[in-house]
């Protein structure tokens, strides 16, 4: 029995640039026509993708249209890609469009979103799974922070992510300093992803909560006898009065 193949056909407003961005990626073209319609298509080892010219869309929004690439060296894959791509613009693309995000190591398979100059998504996932270290405690924020890390890295939702962790970021007299920390590396990288360079959380939110659990550790911490003392200067006998 013949082999089958399944082809995806998205949509492109500039056939060039998207060519263009393939190519950067490292996909060859095998096919380009301009007229009397637009058409064209790109290959990369066993991932064929075409195009054909529309304007049904917005420039610069997303398409909706979603391929999925199951991939056996997922590592390599996005290696490459972020390789070339950084060979070619300089850097990797993280927001906006066309971006390529960071590899989720969350889900049970890896995987990774890519868009292209149409808005048109590609997630590509490992045929393995792997095994995701379990953390031995709790928080509401160490749940925030995997909440995040999902809506982040395997939807490809930054927005949502960064208003789960920043309420959850607003309560943090009960978490550790790591859970801290992991939180906001988390929000920073989050703010990247959104192509927002302002502070991802008041820092008056982190100080405030730590002066009020100092100040409640040295309540706590204060001798019986200091205390009895600091109780006497407020007496109408007592001598300082």
């Amino acid at each position: 029995m013949a082999a089958q193949t399944v082809v995806p056909v998205f949509p492109c407003h500039d056939l060039k640039a998207t060519l263009a961005f393939y190519n950067a990626l490292g996909f060859a073209t095998l096919y380009e026509q301009h007229a009397p319609y637009v058409y064209g298509s790109v290959r990369f080892e066993q991932i064929q993708i075409d195009f054909y010219g529309s304007q049904a869309t917005a420039a610069g929004t997303e398409s909706g249209n979603t391929c999925l690439v199951l991939s056996g060296e997922i590592q390599r894959l996005y290696d490459t890609f972020v390789g070339r791509l950084k060979q070619h613009l300089g850097r990797r693309p993280r927001s906006g469009i066309p971006r390529i995000g960071t590899l989720n190591t969350v889900s049970k398979n890896l995987r990774f979103n890519l868009i292209d100059p149409n808005g048109n998504r590609l997630i590509v996932i490992a045929t393995d799974a792997h095994d995701t270290p379990k953390p031995k405690r709790h928080t509401p924020l160490s749940k925030a922070i995997s909440a995040a890390r999902l809506d982040t890295y395997s939807r490809d939702e930054p927005a949502i992510a960064a208003a789960h962790l920043d309420q959850a970021l607003t309560q943090l007299d009960v978490e550790p300093a790591a859970t801290r920390f992991r939180a906001f590396v988390l929000r920073a990288d989050i703010a990247v992803a959104l192509g927002d360079r302002a502070s991802p959380l008041p820092s008056s939110h982190y100080w405030s909560a730590r002066v009020s659990s100092k100040q409640r550790r040295n309540r706590d911490d204060t001798h019986p006898a200091q205390a009895g003392r600091h109780a006497d200067l407020g007496r109408p006998d007592h001598p300082r009065a």
